[in-house]
């Protein structure tokens, strides 16, 4: 059995996840709760607000209760499977799409069919799918992986079931994926070289190319204030996008190994990334700082039985306080079942702090001091040069509380941006 590219977290910290054919439910601390045959796959998983569990085995969806039992499935018939979701809108009802079948449909929380549409064009993948259904202001939105060797098309639907446009007859291509904004806007890739904002009507916002190439781009993560992040798969290259456009920071030639399966944690201070193994490089789960792009952690996946390991899941789930992240990994080939890691990434480890250096004289030692309350290794220290509020390369580190600087300018005023750097993960 393999391990689901899916996890869900109940308000109660109570962690699901999936293999091939069993669904897990897992205490906050690592407790195996309960087994359900029948209930994988590896699909996506919502829960409502009474806890129930939705998920699909191939094409058949299935409510569970949050003891485990299950209280109801539901057949689309035809022998083709999901592609998209099963999801649970905002609006109380699920969302999935089948390949060919019904297409594009949905369902009470009773399980009970409330509209099929086949799509136009038909929805169809020759490469089967696995992604989540996400929703907009009035918008449902059915990615689909049509071939292999093609980022997802994308199919937009009204919750009432009537469609609205289909990405394969904008002007501008889909180069992956969509990701949606904290304005209702799509986040996806341009020419595989550059990043793209579609509006929930399908007009193109902003196209934002770097200020040099940087190579083929792996699909974005958007940060809770709108900030887009992308990196070079190939390269070791970080780019972060402001919601305008512009660019927020651009390193190249950074600590950066074939960066994929990028998050943005619930905070917004962390973005996280899947290092895929290969061309000699071990798998690994890593952090880095969102407002400069440095390095802040990484775990390192180990090999078995002489078979990499990377990261599988598409996107983590996180605890109830942000605090801990969910990421399920696979090993290559044949090899053993993967691993659901809980990775410390907020709040248990502190948070981020940006204090102010008032009337500082230029060429003056000063102590910045912030006390020493977090448990944390070392701090880094980050100094503010722009009226935009992004922060500088490191400019130091510190074993405690405080730490000394010279100020090397007059100024009547200069901010700091302080991160807790944890000892483990």
């Amino acid at each position: 059995s393999y391990t689901g590219a899916w996890t869900a977290v109940a308000p109660d910290g109570t962690v699901y996840a999936t293999d091939d054919v069993r669904m897990y439910a897992l205490s906050s601390d690592g407790g195996l709760l309960w087994v359900l045959d029948g209930a994988g796959g590896g699909r996506p998983i919502s829960l409502d607000a009474e806890g129930t569990i939705y998920t699909a085995l191939g094409r058949i969806v299935q409510a569970i209760d949050p003891a485990g039992t299950p209280v109801w499935s539901f057949d689309p018939g035809d022998s083709t499977s999901l592609v998209t979701g099963p999801g649970l809108g905002p609006d109380g009802h699920l969302y999935a799409a089948q390949d060919l079948g019904l297409g594009a449909f949905s369902l009470t929380t009773g399980g009970e069919l409330r509209w099929d549409d086949p799509g136009d064009p038909t929805i169809l993948s020759f490469s089967g799918g696995n992604w989540r259904t996400s929703f907009g202001d009035d918008r449902v939105y059915f990615p689909v992986k049509i071939n292999a060797s093609a980022a997802p098309a994308l199919w937009v639907f009204e919750p009432s079931g009537n469609q609205r446009w289909y990405s394969g007859d904008l002007p501008e291509n889909f180069g992956s994926a969509a990701q949606l904004d904290p304005f209702g806007r799509l986040i996806v890739i341009w020419g595989q070289v550059g990043m793209m904002a579609v509006s929930p009507d399908g007009e193109v916002i902003w196209v934002a190319t770097p200020a040099s190439p940087i190579g083929t781009l792996v699909r974005p993560a958007v940060g809770p204030d709108g900030t887009v992040y992308t990196a070079s798969f190939f390269g070791s290259d970080f780019w972060a996008i402001h919601p305008d456009g512009t660019t927020r920071f651009l390193i190249e030639n950074g600590p950066y190994e074939q960066m994929e399966k990028l998050a943005v944690t619930p905070d917004g201070d962390v973005v996280l990334a899947g290092n895929q193994a290969g061309f000699g490089l071990g798998g690994a789960i890593s952090g880095y700082d969102a407002v400069t792009g440095a390095l802040t952690f990484r775990i390192s996946l180990t090999d078995a039985q002489g078979l990499s390991q990377s990261v599988w899941a598409k996107e983590p789930s996180y605890s109830p306080d942000g605090g801990i992240a969910y990421v399920t990994t696979r090993f290559a080939g044949e090899g053993p079942p993967g691993v659901l890691y809980a990775v410390a990434v907020g709040p248990s480890c502190g948070a981020a702090s940006d204090l102010r250096l008032a009337s500082v004289e230029g060429g003056s030692a000063v102590w910045l001091t912030w006390g020493d309350t977090w448990d944390a290794a070392s701090y880094s220290v980050h100094e503010d040069l722009q009226p935009d509020g992004d922060f500088s390369a490191q400019t130091g580190t510190a074993p405690s509380g405080s730490v000394g600087l010279t100020v090397p300018m007059p100024v009547e005023s200069k901010y700091y941006r302080v991160t807790p750097q944890c000892e483990s993960h």
